[in-house]
């Protein structure tokens, strides 16, 4: 049996960053670059901050506005795809972050966004 140190209990993103890009739903790496270039201004991004990445995916979605349950979701991803829940990420972390989140955003829950 592996120790915890050959087989950390959180997942790691070189781990989930392939299987995030492997499914077909949703966008495009293409796409979703193109929009993170847009967001941070540069052409050759080499890291992105968490509040970039929630903004990459609000632009994404085409949202004017967010709530708590939005940047709950990306925080979910982050955790599912990094291990946990940054300040900042690499940028292909970041991007598979993003690609997680809106593969699987279905709205949010009307009451939620009511507060």
């Amino acid at each position: 049996m592996p120790s915890t140190i050959e087989a950390p209990l959180a997942p790691t993103a070189p781990d989930l960053v392939p299987d995030v890009w492997s499914t077909p739903d949703g966008r495009s790496f293409e796409d979703i670059l193109e929009m993170a270039r847009r967001v941070l201004r540069r052409k050759y991004p080499q890291r992105i901050t968490h509040k970039q990445v929630v903004k990459v995916a609000q632009r994404l979605i085409g949202y004017g506005w967010i709530c708590r349950f939005f940047t709950l979701q990306v925080e979910d991803s982050a955790t599912m795809v990094n291990g946990e829940c940054a300040d900042d990420y690499e940028l292909s972390i970041g991007l598979a972050i993003v690609k997680h989140f809106v593969d699987r955003w279905n709205g949010c829950p009307e009451e939620a966004c009511r507060n």
